[in-house]
């Protein structure tokens, strides 16, 4: 309506954070984290090093922490990811953040807001699709 109402226009505030997102590098159709199993014993100093990612994921692998599961398109080995553990009522839970993660970040500097956002768009992507069945 060329008229930018992000208080009152919900549909103007999510262009804001798309835009906000692009705006520090989001990558369109790239994941943003990846679940991460813990194949051997490793310190908890591990995660939660920072936001941005600093380490490969085959220096991840290494270290005993590899991608859970099968990405399509598949991750490069030398890709950046940040290792991140929550806590949860069923134990600690592994990720491995990608550049996206990172980029959520960059808006509220937050792991657990990153992931939230994620997870909250996993699940309105479902229930959309659901209901163009």
């Amino acid at each position: 309506d060329d008229h930018i109402d992000i208080w009152n226009n919900p549909v103007d505030a999510i262009g804001s954070v798309a835009n906000y997102f692009v705006q520090h590098g989001w990558k369109s159709g790239e994941s943003v984290v990846v679940p991460a199993q813990v194949t051997q014993e490793v310190s908890d100093e591990i995660f939660n090093k920072g936001l941005k990612p600093s380490k490969t994921l085959a220096e991840y692998a290494q270290m005993g922490i590899r991608g859970a599961q099968k990405q399509l398109p598949p991750l490069d080995p030398n890709s950046m990811v940040t290792a991140i553990q929550f806590e949860t009522q069923e134990g600690n839970k592994h990720w491995l953040g990608l550049h996206n993660f990172y980029v959520i970040t960059r808006y509220n500097h937050s792991a657990m807001y990153a992931m939230s956002v994620h997870q909250l768009s996993q699940d309105l992507a479902a229930q959309v699709a659901q209901a163009a069945k």
